[in-house]
C-alpha cells in the first residue's frame, strides 16, 4: 500500500518537474523574441495623434473624406486656371516672355534672309510642292514669313494648318536666275514645319542636277550649309530642294542658277597660311598670304594652295564634304628630322603606340606614331572637319604635323609652346 503511494506521488512529481521545465523554456523563449524584436509598437499609441490615409488597391475612401478630396481638387483647377489668366502671375509673365522671344527670333531670321547672298533677297517659299503633296491645291498662295503664319500682306497663309497648308516652309539664299562666277557655289537651306518646329538636314534633301548634295554643317539658328566646289556645270543649273516634316507633309522648290564656269570667283579677302612640322624640328615647310573666295572653305582653300605650290595632296572625302589630309608629299619634304626632345619625353611617358614608319618624301598619319597625323587651327582654336570651316578676311590659318592628336600644340602638354 505504502508502496504503491511512494509510486503514485513519483510519478506526479515527475510530471509536476516536467510542466516546470516546459514553462521554463517557453520564458526563455519569450525573452529572447521580446530581445530581438522589441515591444509591439502599437501598443500605446495616442489615438489623437496624426494617422496617414492609405489609398491604393483594398483601400478606399470614406464618403466625407471622398467628398473632401473632390472639394480640394475643385479648388485647386480653379486656383491654376485663375493664375494663367493672370496678368501679373509668374508663369502668365514667363509665357507671353516665350512667345515673345520666338517672335523676335523669327524676325531677326528674316531680316538675315534679305541681306545675304551679294544685297539679293533669299528665296522664301511655302507649299511649292511638285507632287506628292496632298495640300497642293493651296501652293503658291503667297511667300510666307518663317514661322510667322503671314505673308508679305500680313494676311495669315498657314495658322497651325487647320485650313491651310499644312507644307513645310523652306527658305534658301539661293535665288532664281542667279549668276555664279567659277565652278564653285555655297548656299544655306532652312525648313520649317507648320508647327513652326525647325527641320534638320535629315529631313532634307538637295539635288544639284540630279545629283544628291550632303550638308557641310548647320548652325545653332537652323541654317544648313551646301558647298557645290567643282561640282557645276557650265550655264544652267537646277538645284531642288525637298523638305519633309514628321507628318509626312512635304514641299519642294527648284531654283535654276546661270554659271560662267570660267569666270573669275568673287574675292573675300586675304587670309595667312602655314604648313608647319616643329614637333619633329623641321620648323615651317611652307606659308603665304593668299586671297581666299566668298564662302570658300578651310579644305577648298588647302587643296587649292598646297597644290599650287607643288604639294601632292592624298586626302579623303572631298572639298565640300568631309575633307580630311592624311598625306602631303614634296621632294626633301622630312630631310633633317628629329623628334623635339620635350615631345619624346611626353610620348615616353604616356608610352605611345609606335610605328617607326617615315619617308623622306612624305609626311602623314601614322608616321612614327600610330596617333601622328595632319591637323590645323583657325585663329587659335582647333576646330574638326574643314569642309565645315568657312575663312574670312584676315583669318590664320595653321596646319600643323603632330604626332600624337595634337597635344603638343592645343595647350594639352603645358611645357610645349610649338
Amino acid at each position: 500500500m505504502i508502496k504503491e503511494r511512494l509510486k503514485k506521488n513519483r510519478i506526479s512529481i515527475m510530471v509536476l518537474a516536467a510542466v516546470i521545465v516546459a514553462f521554463a523554456a517557453l520564458s526563455a523563449i519569450v525573452a529572447a523574441w521580446d530581445e530581438d524584436v522589441g515591444d509591439n509598437p502599437i501598443v500605446g499609441v495616442n489615438e489623437a495623434r496624426s494617422q496617414l490615409l492609405m489609398s491604393g488597391q483594398g483601400y478606399s475612401l470614406n464618403d466625407k473624406q471622398e467628398e473632401e478630396y473632390q472639394e480640394k481638387q475643385e479648388k485647386l483647377k480653379e486656383h491654376i486656371k485663375e493664375e494663367l489668366t493672370d496678368e501679373t502671375s509668374a508663369k502668365s509673365r514667363i509665357e507671353r516672355s516665350v512667345a515673345q522671344a520666338k517672335e523676335n527670333a523669327l524676325s531677326q531670321d528674316q531680316d538675315e534672309f534679305s541681306s545675304q547672298n551679294n544685297g539679293s533677297s533669299e528665296g522664301i517659299e511655302s507649299g511649292e510642292d511638285v507632287g506628292n503633296n496632298e495640300d497642293a491645291e493651296n501652293n503658291g498662295e503667297g511667300d510666307q514669313l518663317p514661322g510667322t503664319g503671314e505673308n508679305e500682306g500680313g494676311e495669315p497663309t498657314n495658322p497651325g494648318g487647320d485650313e491651310t497648308s499644312k507644307n513645310p516652309t523652306i527658305i534658301t539664299s539661293l535665288t532664281d536666275g542667279q549668276q555664279v562666277s567659277g565652278n564653285a557655289l555655297t548656299f544655306t537651306v532652312k525648313a520649317v514645319s507648320y508647327k513652326n518646329v525647325m527641320l534638320d538636314s535629315f529631313d532634307v534633301q538637295v539635288y544639284l542636277n540630279g545629283q544628291r548634295m550632303y550638308s557641310s554643317g548647320t548652325d545653332g539658328r537652323g541654317f544648313i550649309s551646301y558647298r557645290a566646289d567643282g561640282l557645276l556645270n557650265n550655264g544652267s543649273n537646277e538645284i531642288s530642294i525637298t523638305a519633309t516634316d514628321e507628318e509626312g507633309h512635304t514641299s519642294t522648290i527648284i531654283k535654276q542658277i546661270e554659271v560662267d564656269i570660267n569666270g573669275n570667283r568673287p574675292i573675300e579677302g586675304t587670309i595667312s597660311f602655314s604648313l608647319e612640322a616643329p614637333s619633329l624640328g623641321l620648323g615651317t615647310l611652307y606659308s603665304v598670304n593668299a586671297e581666299i573666295y566668298q564662302g570658300e572653305s578651310t579644305a577648298s582653300f588647302v587643296d587649292r594652295v598646297l597644290r599650287n605650290a607643288g604639294f601632292s595632296i592624298e586626302h579623303s572625302g572631298t572639298t565640300s564634304y568631309g575633307y580630311y589630309l592624311k598625306r602631303l608629299s614634296k621632294p626633301g619634304l622630312t630631310s633633317g628630322w628629329k623628334i623635339n626632345p620635350i615631345v619624346k619625353k611626353h610620348l615616353d611617358e604616356i608610352n605611345a603606340p609606335e610605328t617607326l614608319n617615315i619617308m623622306n618624301n612624305s609626311l602623314g598619319e601614322h608616321d612614327l606614331y600610330d596617333p601622328s597625323g595632319w591637323v590645323y587651327s583657325v585663329n587659335g582654336s582647333w576646330p574638326d572637319g574643314m569642309s565645315a570651316i568657312t575663312l574670312g578676311d584676315g583669318d590664320e590659318l595653321r596646319i600643323v604635323f603632330t604626332l600624337y592628336y595634337g597635344y603638343e600644340y592645343d595647350g594639352t602638354w603645358d611645357d610645349c609652346n610649338l
